[in-house]
């Protein structure tokens, strides 16, 4: 309809997912399951780039019983053969492959690896007109010309909302305000504000690895910086003896920058080749996960970059140790080398200053990385889950089965209670429009969470009832018209009274539910979001009705409380009952804690690789405090032999070359913490539940601070107890 209305869009694409989790496909005699499986429209392959391997790209997905596949998928059948033409049967209906594309990459936001005509399975009743209202899982996708102003096309969109869809809406009692969001596609993965969308990335997350990778440069070159400074009194006779020949000074800053630009590009190659193993043969690529390929580093931008890259990093890191040699006066080299190198000395100190505002605030951001990720973990969600069995039934005739098969398992040793729910805490819960009653009584239209569970869910699951009553078996109007709220629902419809309010479906021959209990807030997603409000229902669908599709598409969680020491007995049970019970899906089951533990993946990932980088940072860091260390007891060799000569202990000797390196920690300590709170502030943005980060912070900065010490006075006390222990007579002899 808005293709007609607007001649501003050229063309749409639309995808819709599949309602199954997963789809069993047969043919030959194999029989798979798939995942993203979509219907679309023709118009998808004039939209999107897609590698064709076999089949028109102009006629395939128009017909009813088409359908276009990934070259995984034919492989997967038909091997290297031409699968055009070829019948895939589905539980309910035939498809012909009338195309192969390559296999999307892996940073594509849209994965699928078939797509199925949407002219079969897309299209709802055109009576239903709610469905067309309200059908959210389908993804819509819109071309215009390039130099359209998107603006102006929302303000069109929303009057025709407003003209064409509203007093459809109205018809069925629904009296919403109706419009949508245009999201340019750049924007899904990193930047989409939508709530429900595909699976997408968090931009925090690639300024964070951005950072890290600038911060772990930025330490590695100024450790090159302190180094080759540092190694002045080894070269200073050859700079000299080069000058004393007729070298210039561009001569020799260009001498000792290509020197630079040398180190780095073999450091390139070397990285390449740890890079090639180490995501080919560890376990590294799985802290981003993702699918890392080394091949984008290969390719011609990639290497054209990483050179480019390079030679600008050897510049910056080669520029002052090159300026500086280049300023060694070949008088002073040949009277000695502690006359070299007296100037510079503040900037090396600052160069070691930001080493160690590195390194302390990517401890410290550490730490309370750790703090937050246990805090969330610990904080009590409202119910238990421990030793909570998940296994998802899939299938009408399957489903059927459940009272029987939770009859065998309670009679096994070590099973606590068996209960179902539509979806689980931390799936993604059912968004239907339902209408409300407020506080006076009035229905009012409301789009909520919702959760269908069978009778002991919320006793299994240790969920507080705080008013009212839970569900009852035998209580028959519970089944079909009661319903439970939790008190973010209360708070946000402003009941006084919530006992008894309305719920009614957008169906107008539906009987209202009841509220019959009110339920202490528990947290079913995960605490990145705060408690809003849901409501639960005694699931009970009639599963004789449906179409053969969408009675194979039905699916019910069967959730199993065990005793610690029951956990593998019964997974055992569950899955020698599995085979003859004849359940489509092969047996997989999940436990509970562990799904919800995975909601915190990202951070997880995030945290350890931080964690790997701040022991980078640091090992580079004590390799350039060693190399000052170095540079400055060989500078102070004289002051340290006249000292001995008057009298001074080695401990006060090793308190002179330390001493400078407490101050240098603690005002790196002090820059560092602002650093650090700036970043856990933007990170912890992700969460709504939160450590309190300022009292915290003192706290972690002071340990990350200690443990710069530590390691700064452990990498020095070599050097410094050798020079301590040194004769004096050696250091004040001068030939």
């Amino acid at each position: 309809m808005m293709h007609e209305q607007f001649d501003e869009i050229l063309a749409f694409a639309r995808f819709l997912p599949m309602p199954a989790p997963q789809w069993l496909m047969r043919s030959r005699g194999e029989d798979y399951y798939w995942e993203n499986v979509y219907s679309a429209n023709n118009a998808v392959f004039d939209l999107f780039t897609h590698e064709v391997i076999y089949g028109n790209p102009e006629t395939v997905l128009i017909e009813p019983d088409s359908m276009a596949v990934s070259e995984t998928f034919a492989q997967r059948y038909f091997g290297d053969a031409n699968p055009i033409g070829e019948i895939i049967e589905t539980e309910n209906n035939d498809y012909r492959i009338d195309l192969v594309f390559r296999d999307l990459p892996e940073n594509s936001h849209l994965k699928y690896d078939a797509l199925l005509s949407y002219e079969r399975v897309g299209d709802p009743d055109p009576s239903d007109a709610l469905i067309q209202l309200w059908n959210i899982g389908l993804y819509t996708y819109l071309m215009f010309d390039e130099d359209y102003d998107i603006a102006n096309f929302e303000q069109l969109s929303a009057q025709f909302f407003q003209n064409s869809m509203v007093p459809t809406a109205r018809q069925y009692g629904l009296d919403a305000n109706l419009n949508f969001v245009l999201e340019p596609l750049a924007d899904i993965h990193l930047n989409s504000t939508t709530t429900y969308d595909l699976p997408r990335g968090n931009v925090f997350y690639v300024y964070a690895f951005a950072a890290i990778a600038v911060f772990v440069l930025l330490v590695a070159s100024i450790n090159y910086m302190n180094l080759a400074t540092a190694r002045a009194t080894r070269r200073a006779k050859e700079v000299a003896m080069r000058k004393v020949i007729g070298a210039s000074r561009l001569q020799l800053v260009g001498q000792f920058i290509g020197e630079s630009v040398f180190y780095v590009l073999i450091s390139l190659l070397i990285a390449l080749l740890l890079t090639f193993l180490a995501i080919n043969y560890t376990d590294i690529p799985q802290l981003f996960d993702s699918s890392l390929q080394f091949e984008l580093l290969m390719s011609p931008t990639g290497i054209g970059l990483l050179i480019l890259g390079s030679i600008l990093i050897g510049l910056i890191s080669g520029s002052y140790p090159a300026f500086y040699l280049s300023l060694i006066s070949p008088q002073a080299a040949f009277k000695g080398a502690d006359r070299v190198g007296k100037s510079g000395g503040r900037t090396r100190e600052t160069l070691v200053l930001v080493q160690f505002i590195i390194s302390v605030a990517v401890i410290a951001s550490t730490l309370l990385m750790l703090v937050q990720m246990n805090f969330v973990q610990t904080l009590s969600l409202g119910f238990d889950k421990k030793n909570k069995i998940v296994v998802r039934v899939q299938g009408a005739d399957q489903v059927e089965r459940i009272p029987e098969l939770r009859n065998e398992l309670l009679q096994q040793s070590g099973v606590i209670g068996v209960t179902t729910a539509s979806q689980m805490p931390g799936d993604l819960m059912d968004i239907p429009a339902l209408r409300v009653d407020d506080n006076n009584g009035v229905l009012t239209d409301q789009v909520l969470n919702s959760m269908g569970v069978g009778f002991g869910f919320v006793e299994t699951l240790g969920i507080n009832v705080v008013l009212g009553r839970s569900f009852d078996e035998s209580r028959e109007t519970d089944r079909t018209h009661a319903v439970l709220v939790n008190e973010s629902m209360v708070a946000a419809m402003g009941w006084d009274d919530p006992i008894g309010k309305r719920v009614l479906p957008f169906d107008l021959d539906a009987e209202p539910l009841l509220v019959i209990g009110v339920l202490k807030d528990f947290h079913y997603a995960g605490l990145q979001e705060e408690v809003v409000p849901i409501l639960l229902s005694v699931f009970q669908p009639d599963l004789s009705e449906g179409t053969t599709e969408q009675r194979r598409e039905f699916s019910l969680q069967l959730v199993v409380i065990v005793e610690d020491s029951g956990i593998r007995s019964t997974t055992d049970f569950l899955q020698q009952r599995w085979a003859t019970f004849d359940l489509e899906l092969p047996f997989e089951f999940r436990m509970l804690e562990d799904s919800l533990n995975e909601l915190y993946g990202s951070e997880q990932r995030l945290m350890q690789l931080i964690g790997f980088f701040a022991g980078v940072c640091i090992l580079i860091s004590c390799l350039g405090l060693y190399g000052l260390s170095a540079f400055n007891t060989a500078q102070r060799t004289k002051e340290i032999g006249v000292r001995k000569v008057l009298g001074a202990s080695a401990t006060s000797i090793i308190q002179l070359l330390f001493r400078r390196v407490l101050v240098l920690v603690a005002m790196a300590s002090m820059i560092a913490s602002l650093v650090s709170y700036w970043a856990i502030s933007e990170w912890l943005q992700n969460f709504y539940y939160r450590i309190d980060l300022l009292g915290l912070n003192l706290i972690m900065f002071a340990m990350a601070s200690l443990l710069a010490v530590i390691i700064a006075f452990v990498t020095m006390a070599l050097q410094s107890f050798k020079t301590a222990q040194s004769n004096p007579i050696t250091a004040l002899r001068h030939e």
